[in-house]
Order: C-alpha cells, then sequence, then structure tokens
C-alpha cells in the first residue's frame, strides 16, 4: 500500500511540474511569427520591329511560376527567334512555349524578318498578263499628313497612278515628291508613271515658323474708340476718332455725318478713316452706338 502511494504521489508531481513548465512557456503579448513578404519579379514580352506582331506573356511572378511566352506575326512578318536579356534564347525555338520565371530580370524580344510577299499576275501562265508592281507612299516628316490612295498597292507597270496628300497638318507646308532622293514636283496630286520595280514616294514637307503674337495695344483713354474712357472732352481737337466732319468738335453734327457714312449717303468729305471708332474696317451701327456715348458722355 505505501509503495503504491508513493508511485501515485511521484506522477502527480510529475504531471503538475510539466503542466507548471508549459505555463511558463507561454506568453500572450509574443506576436506570432510574420509571414514572410510574397516577392515578384516583372517579366516583359515585346517584338522587333514593333509592328512586327503581337506578344503575351508579360506580367509580374513569383519565382519559380510557370509562364506561357508566345508571339503572333502580322503579314509580311516571319519569326525569327527569340532574345533573353539581350542575348539569344536557344532554349525556345518556336513562336510560343513555357517557361520558368526565375527571380531577376526577364525581358523576352521576339526578333522578325520583314519578308513580304513578291506581288504575282493573276495568272501566270497567260504570257500577256499586265505584270505589276507595288507602290509605297510615305511622309516626312512622319504622319503630318494622309494619302489618296493606299501605301503598298500593286500597279501595272507603264500605266499613271494618281498620287496626292490630304489632310496636311497646318503647322507643315508641303514641299515636294520624291523618289530616291529626287524631287518629281511640287504639287500635291499628280501622275507618276509606274516603273517595274517597286518604288517608294516620299512627300518631304517643312515646318512653318510659329506665328508672331500681336503686339498689345496700349490703353489710351483719349481714344474716343474706346468705350470705357474715362476722361469726359466737351470738345475734342481736329482729326480726332468721332470728329467726322473735321470741325474740331464731336457733337449732333458728326452724328449726323456718321449716320450719312454708314447709309453711304451724301458722305462726301466726310472721313471714313475717323469714322471708324471701333477700328474694325468699317462704318456701321457700331460706330454710330460709339459716338452717341462720347456724345453724351460730354455733356455731363
Amino acid at each position: 500500500m505505501t509503495k503504491k502511494f508513493i508511485s501515485i504521489t511521484c506522477g502527480l508531481l510529475l504531471l503538475l511540474a510539466s503542466s507548471m513548465q508549459a505555463q511558463s512557456d507561454y506568453n500572450p503579448n509574443l506576436p506570432p511569427d510574420p509571414t514572410p513578404p510574397v516577392v515578384k519579379h516583372a517579366l516583359t514580352v515585346v517584338c522587333e520591329p514593333a509592328a512586327a506582331g503581337t506578344a503575351s506573356g508579360k506580367g509580374t511572378y513569383e519565382a519559380g511560376t510557370s509562364v506561357t511566352v508566345a508571339t503572333s506575326p502580322y503579314a509580311e512578318y516571319t519569326f525569327s527567334h527569340w532574345m533573353l536579356n539581350g542575348e539569344r534564347y536557344e532554349a525556345a525555338t518556336s513562336k510560343s512555349f513555357s517557361y520558368t520565371t526565375v527571380a531577376g530580370e526577364m525581358n523576352f524580344v521576339a526578333v522578325y524578318d520583314y519578308t513580304p510577299t513578291p506581288f504575282e499576275p493573276s495568272n501566270p501562265s497567260d504570257p500577256f498578263a499586265d505584270v505589276k508592281s507595288r507602290l509605297y507612299l510615305t511622309s516626312e516628316p512622319a504622319g503630318v499628313c494622309s494619302f489618296g490612295q493606299t501605301s503598298g498597292e500593286g500597279w501595272v507597270v507603264d500605266s499613271y497612278v494618281p498620287v496626292s496628300v490630304t489632310n496636311v497638318d497646318q503647322q507643315y507646308e508641303f514641299e515636294g515628291w520624291y523618289l530616291d532622293g529626287v524631287r518629281l514636283t511640287d504639287v500635291k496630286s499628280f501622275s507618276h508613271q509606274k516603273a517595274y520595280e517597286d518604288e517608294t514616294l516620299v512627300a518631304r514637307f517643312n515646318r512653318l515658323p510659329d506665328p508672331e503674337p500681336e503686339p498689345e495695344v496700349p490703353f489710351n483713354p483719349e481714344n474716343p474708340g474706346d468705350p470705357n474712357m474715362s476722361d469726359k472732352q466737351e470738345n475734342v481737337q481736329t482729326h480726332a476718332a468721332g470728329d467726322v466732319n473735321k470741325d474740331g468738335e464731336i457733337n449732333v453734327a458728326d452724328l449726323t455725318a456718321i449716320i450719312k457714312c454708314c447709309l453711304e449717303v451724301d458722305s462726301e468729305g466726310i472721313s471714313k478713316k475717323l469714322a471708324d471708332l471701333n477700328a474694325d474696317g468699317e462704318v456701321n451701327v457700331s460706330d454710330i452706338t460709339l459716338l452717341i456715348r462720347i456724345i453724351l458722355q460730354a455733356k455731363e
């Protein structure tokens, strides 16, 4: 009985000690271990030249992610090879492949060759079929105009092709049409005789100088053409604007004269320059209104 009691007592003591140790290790104020941040890396995919086709697969990814990198060509371009970070990427030989991302720089370039399809007659077996060649149209600087024809269209050799520029940027002036650096004409529209080989016509333009700002006219309260004049005048000197009959005063006689000038009735000897109070090049109701205001202000 004594041995059994001692054994049970020792077991309880060991259990109590273990519980106390566990409680001493617990710290409610200690935060849990922080979750490590997710690091992602940029992957870019472009075409060279940019107009050769489309590319897909770009984005930001964790290292070790499987990504499909692909490209699709436009007409007259043929896929050549892939570049990765400035060096040829030998691991991929097709336009689409699976790539496992890494931690670091990932810049893919789909390189294309320009391979225009040669123009062929519709019936090559016919020895009398019309032979055609292509005519390309461009502008210098690029994008300052449109063309009345489609660039790259096939035309019968020795035929006359109507060529024209349209929608010219207002900041540019047409200089002329050039072929292989030689100016053909300085008119915007002309007929070009098509050669056997493909040709590129260049429409050249010169940028016009920026317009000079109009000089500011200083404020002159003594000018009766100014409706906001502040000085009150009873006697305006001869040849002042508004002194239509040039008698040295501005009064009802001038009002009668300016009305005749406006109606062009018996206006001989009347100065239209002095009657044009607002200096707009015409004598009209606006000038009559200004003269009435001047006369009224002079009488106040």
